[in-house]
């Protein structure tokens, strides 16, 4: 039985599945995971999970983080395709609708991506560094939504991931890359966007940089190539979504 507190705020303003709009009740857990996600059954079920990894450079189905068709390029595990409606939804919802409770079940579609490929967790740890935003985005945006899915990813395996959310920082208040349509134009765009603080604390390390979607994979390159000047030994790129 809830509290008599909550089920007034639930009368008031019920919760609602953020990609169909359907009442839930703030008991509401999702089988998946065992927690309220701010998602129905039917829509998280309707999320399609990625078999594979993904080349950054082409786009190409990895078999596994080593030896991709690009050397050098790093690869990018993403956990669904952003074409799908609910996906999207929900990633609109924390990016532009300053709905943070939305990390929670994209960060989960990551968990179960992750938890199908034993690979990642046998390669572990790893440094998980957010995609920064810079200053004045994250300024008015209120927080950065790549850092959020970061920080519920390392609750949900915490001996896999550390945070270090401090090293990699954006010097570069640059156009969206959404408003970039071609591959050459997006690596353009975001070249020098990029600067490490703290070097020393990647020497020899795997880094996993984690953002909401890779579209072209220019973004993830771009901070790749600066982490490994700075020492990093290997670095691939974790997303919610491949567009």
């Amino acid at each position: 039985m809830l509290p008599p507190l909550q089920f007034l705020i639930d009368a008031l303003f019920p919760p609602q599945c953020i990609p169909c709009g359907k009442k839930l009740a703030s008991s509401h857990i999702n089988s998946h995971t065992g927690t309220f996600l701010s998602v129905c059954e039917a829509c998280f079920d309707a999320i399609p999970i990625r078999t594979g990894f993904v080349c950054s450079r082409c786009g190409a189905r990895q078999p596994t983080l080593v030896n991709g068709c690009h050397k050098g390029t790093p690869i990018i595990v993403a956990a669904t395709e952003y074409s799908n409606h609910e996906t999207q939804a929900l990633i609109h919802a924390l990016k532009y609708e300053h709905v943070r409770i939305a990390s929670l079940p994209l960060a989960a579609l990551i968990a179960h991506h992750i938890a199908t490929h034993e690979e990642i967790v046998e390669r572990g740890p790893f440094i998980l560094i957010p995609i920064p935003l810079h200053t004045k985005k994250e300024a008015a945006r209120g927080y950065n939504q790549s850092e959020l899915l970061a920080r519920e990813l390392t609750k949900l395996f915490p001996q896999t991931f550390s945070l270090c959310s401090d090293s990699l920082i954006r010097i570069k208040n640059i156009p969206s890359q959404t408003t970039r349509k071609t591959h050459s134009e997006r690596a353009s765009n975001v070249h020098g966007s990029f600067f490490v603080a703290k070097p020393e604390t990647l020497v020899g390390k795997i880094v996993f940089i984690i953002d909401d979607v890779s579209t072209s994979g220019a973004t993830i390159r771009e901070a790749a190539r600066v982490l490994k000047h700075a020492g990093a030994r290997n670095v691939l790129g974790l997303v919610v979504a491949k567009a």
